[in-house]
């Protein structure tokens, strides 16, 4: 395995080219965009603990990238290769199951989103203005803070 640093606007993926690998998202947002007619639209976002290619490679040898895949903020992910993941389904079969649950929710939120132009112009602003990083909020007491870093 290989962890992997993305700048802001990076290409992970290229939708047609051929899948090398799987990535787990460790840490911010990846955009998944597909082509339509001239142009593309955002059909997901992936976000911590999400996978990247789990449909190409399960589907076997040869298969292409379904989705372009680009990093919205600075984000790590975790690369297995194609003989990493048959390792892994081959020690834990039942991460088989949970990869294809995820394929399959994938393909119908991708084909809903090329159906819904709307809702694609919705992820693209909820990601833009960071409306989807947000999950918790911290409060700090800065007259109690003793600037430990730990936050």
């Amino acid at each position: 395995m290989e962890l992997v640093s993305c700048d802001p606007g990076e290409t992970i993926a290229r939708q047609g080219e051929s899948v090398d690998a799987m990535y787990l998202v460790r840490s911010g947002f990846v955009a998944l965009s597909q082509q339509l007619g001239e142009g593309s639209i955002t059909v997901s976002y992936l976000s911590k603990g999400m996978t990247l290619g789990e449909s190409e490679l399960l589907l076997g040898d040869g298969q292409t990238w379904m989705c372009t895949a680009t990093s919205k903020q600075y984000c790590e992910l975790v690369k297995f290769t194609p003989a990493d993941v048959r390792g892994l389904l081959k020690s834990y079969p039942a991460m088989e199951t949970a990869l294809w649950k995820s394929s399959v929710d994938r393909i119908k939120e991708t084909g809903n989103s090329r159906k819904t132009i709307a809702q694609s112009e919705f992820i693209d602003t909820a990601l833009d203005r960071g409306l989807v990083e947000g999950s918790s909020i911290l409060v700090i007491d800065l007259e109690r803070c003793t600037r430990c870093d730990d936050c």
